[in-house]
């Protein structure tokens, strides 16, 4: 679900899931293959498969491309990755400067850069590039550039299609070998120049490599088998005969002067003036003088015994076969393969196609119309953004919903507890009823107006009702008296004489009545008060243990009396 889909394979050089690729190199009468299990820290060899396009010369047991590659896959098991590698001889490769250093700015101008270099037009071909060397202060590299006619690349992935095997990358061969070469610390680090040279069956490619960076390469029409046609027409034997006597006697035991060993040596010295002077024309070409400091061979050159040695004393330049198992001398790369009898030589190219350096990693000629297009990726990563979008939704719904509940309860709290303050305003009698908020602010409403009511007589007075309200508990001194007012009203009956109306329970230690001594102080308090006066004597009831329940009537004083009184206090 994770991989290719929410996340990439790779961020940067760094691998994020594990992948199990499979290269392929068809070459001569075999098609070699590589299992490699690249995981985020290491990479594993697993298997090196060998399947024969012939048997002998039993036609029966001759395999097509497409059964062997068939085989091939039945082999390797499960796969999550394709490669396959294709003759660098099929291509046109040139070195090019560009002033970036971004791999995707430079694919967006290699086509520009390397058209004038082509020998065909650029509609027809496909093309890719790897870096060779950066330098990130004046953000420039030198690339290089391959191109490959599509007609070509069609004919090469044909027999691939056509068993229903997907390919995902196509390299060439000359950077599956220099990847390999890059990878292995003993030859990385090689001073000077060196040069690799693959002897194949029909010809030998030679590469010339300058402090490690590949400068310039060149084929030559003449491999192993036009040098064993060629001795074998001057001898009785058949190259098959020829290649036996090498490999038997190796190139130490042709030092004879048997007439066999005197025409081997002749076409092998011949063969070998060739290498040196396609070198010697590298280092013309390159103005570098300083000779190439050693020589490593590969290919069919590793089936001939002491091949290495004697070339050392026939161009006086150090050689020795290119070893791929020096490989594993990282400790990032292990080898699990079952057996270790593999020509190990073979499958220097399959090796080097999956282990290649970060340079040449990205490097795929199948790009424009050969770019695959995954269909169940793609629908995979569709049923994933849908997904995603209704657990969005989902999750956003989900929050939403929590901080809505929050918010109401916070906001129930809230009004239960206005509600609470509000009904203080209220009658008892209402404050133990559960009333909405709507309701509490309606009946606080009538409240308010009705204060208001009472209140309006003083609005046009000198005396504020507040001043009447200090008068009235200043002379009804509760704690003094020991009055339990249950009723105070202010009414206006008449326009201009507001009405003081007092309800209450009085009780005497003495007894009970309104001729006792603290009576009669309440008495004389109103009487001397600026503001108030009787409207009518009091009135009393007997109420059994609460004592006399008293009933006074007050009004307001005419502004003269007031006056006149105020002035005497």
């Amino acid at each position: 679900m994770m991989r290719n889909i929410l996340l990439p394979e790779k961020i940067g050089s760094y691998r994020l899931f594990t992948q199990r690729t499979l290269s392929i190199m068809m070459q001569d009468n075999y098609v070699h293959g590589a299992v490699i299990t690249l995981k985020p820290r290491t990479s594993i060899v697993e298997k090196l498969i060998e399947i024969p396009l012939t048997q002998g010369t039993n036609e029966d047991l001759a395999k097509s491309p497409i059964q062997a590659m068939t085989d091939l896959i039945k082999a390797a098991g499960k796969i999550d990755n394709i490669c396959i590698i294709i003759p660098a001889t099929m291509t046109v490769i040139k070195e090019l400067d560009v002033p970036f250093v971004d791999i995707d700015k430079i694919r967006m101008v290699i086509e520009y850069e390397i058209e004038p270099l082509l020998p065909f037009s650029l509609e027809e071909a496909v093309t890719d590039f790897s870096i060779i060397k950066s330098n990130k202060e004046l953000q420039s590299s030198q690339i290089l550039a391959v191109a490959l006619r599509k007609q070509d690349l069609q004919s090469i992935l044909e027999p691939y299609e056509q068993s229903g095997i997907k390919v995902n990358t196509v390299i060439i061969d000359l950077f599956a070998t220099y990847g390999l070469y890059q990878r292995i610390p003993a030859y990385h680090d090689l001073p000077g120049s060196t040069a690799l040279v693959d002897i194949g069956h029909q010809g030998t490619r030679i590469t010339f490599l300058q402090n490690n960076q590949l400068k310039l390469t060149r084929y030559i029409a003449k491999g192993l088998d036009l040098i064993l046609t060629h001795i074998s027409e001057e001898t009785e034997l058949s190259p098959a005969q020829v290649l036996e006597h090498l490999q038997e006697k190796g190139m130490s035991g042709i030092e004879s002067q048997s007439e066999l060993d005197k025409i081997i040596q002749k076409h092998l010295i011949n063969f070998f003036n060739e290498i040196q002077f396609t070198l010697n024309s590298f280092s013309l070409k390159l103005n570098y003088y300083d000779g190439v400091s050693k020589i490593l061979f590969m290919g069919q050159a590793a089936k001939i015994p002491q091949f290495a040695q004697y070339s050392t004393d026939l161009l006086q330049i150090p050689c020795e076969m290119f070893n791929p198992k020096k490989i594993f001398d990282l400790p990032v790369i292990k080898n699990n393969t079952s057996k270790d009898t593999h020509n190990w030589e073979d499958f220097i190219n399959p090796l080097g196609a999956i282990l290649a350096p970060p340079g040449f990693e990205s490097f795929n000629l199948r790009r424009k119309e050969f770019a695959l297009f995954d269909t169940t990726l793609a629908l995979k990563q569709l049923y994933a953004g849908v997904f995603l979008f209704f657990i969005t939704c989902i999750s956003i719904g989900f929050v939403g919903y929590s901080q809505i509940s929050q918010l109401s309860q916070a906001a129930k709290a809230l009004e239960q507890d206005q509600i609470q303050r509000l009904k203080a305003l209220l009658p008892q009698k209402d404050r133990a009823k559960a009333i909405p908020l709507q309701t509490v602010f309606r009946k606080v409403e009538d409240v308010i107006k009705e204060k208001t009511t009472l209140w309006a007589p003083f609005s046009q007075e000198r005396t504020k009702p507040l001043e009447v309200l200090l008068e009235v508990t200043q002379t009804f001194d509760k704690q003094q008296f020991k009055l339990d007012v249950e009723e105070f009203i202010l009414s206006e009956k008449e326009p201009g004489n507001p009405i003081v109306e007092l309800e209450g329970y009085f009780k005497s230690e003495k007894g009970l009545g309104f001729h006792h001594k603290e009576w009669a102080e309440i008495e004389d308090r109103i009487k001397e008060s600026p503001l108030l006066t009787f409207v009518e004597p009091p009135s009393a009831i007997p109420a059994a243990e609460r004592g006399i329940k008293f009933s006074v009537k007050l009004q307001k004083k005419s502004t003269a009396i007031q006056q006149q009184l105020t002035g005497r206090v």
